[in-house]
């Protein structure tokens, strides 16, 4: 609540780049994991097993497993940070007062939120169905890996 109609002027607009920035923070996180897992589950590393459920082939290599699920989720990622940019752009650039430029951060927020709500989703539903493989991940402890525990 702000009682100073100065700063009430002067805020216009840092409410709606508050939420997207929330918002970029848990897309951000979620589109690293989701690249984690890309590559976790890749042939050369191998620690994660990808269900089929979460994967698909493509029209010239129907037998090839992709992970979209986590593809799209790093894709979508980016839309944060281009939402995000969209409302510090607007409403950064604007003199105090009122303008129906302001208007515009609007559907950026709805559709940032929107699109942070499908990631959480997504990740929500995936991530539970992965598998480990146990002896892969075991054969990949080799000494280097625990040498700042030895340090």
């Amino acid at each position: 609540m702000q009682r100073n109609v100065t700063a009430v002027a002067a805020s216009r607009g840092k409410l709606e780049v508050a939420v997207l920035a929330a918002a970029w923070a848990v897309a951000h996180d979620l589109g690293k994991l989701a690249w984690d897992v890309i590559l976790f589950t890749s042939d050369e590393f191998g620690f994660l097993r990808l269900p089929a459920a979460l994967a698909t082939g493509s029209s010239i290599m129907p037998n090839k497993r992709n992970p979209d699920v986590f593809e799209l989720t790093r894709a979508r990622a980016a839309l944060l940070d281009g939402y995000l940019a969209q409302a510090v752009a607007l409403a950064g650039k604007l003199p105090g007062g009122y303008h129906r430029d302001l208007q515009l951060t609007k559907g950026t927020v709805m559709r940032g939120l929107d699109t942070a709500a499908e990631m959480t989703a997504m990740m929500a539903t995936a991530v539970p169905l992965l598998g480990v493989d146990r002896e892969r991940c075991a054969a990949a402890l080799s000494p280097e890996v625990f040498a700042t525990d030895e340090a």
